[in-house]
């Protein structure tokens, strides 16, 4: 529980920080901001579970076994590819 509040704080705070610098640029502010909260949204949607105790179908049938999914289910190989390639595309973007 406190590991979710913590991770959405943080990247509130260190996203707003990075997202200050592109200040006269508006566009660029919403866009870290939107990133930012993107980032925690999977945290968000299962918040009132854990936190809560509170049951959905739409988290209990679908949202917990497909983030499962992606998380415990896969092999390791599959996971170090894929963070490698979203770097690589993501520091090729930032140098061009």
């Amino acid at each position: 529980m406190y590991i979710i509040i913590a991770d959405s704080a943080l990247s509130l705070i260190i996203g707003t920080a990075i997202a200050s610098r592109q200040i006269p640029d508006y566009r660029g502010f919403l866009v870290v901001m939107a990133a930012c909260f993107m980032g925690v949204l999977p945290d968000l949607i299962e918040a009132p579970y854990y936190m809560l105790n509170i049951t959905s179908d739409f988290i209990t049938k679908y949202w917990i076994p497909f983030k499962k999914s992606l998380q415990v289910d896969t092999t390791p190989v599959i996971g170090i590819v894929t963070q490698i390639v979203v770097v690589a595309v993501a520091l090729l973007w930032i140098v061009s």
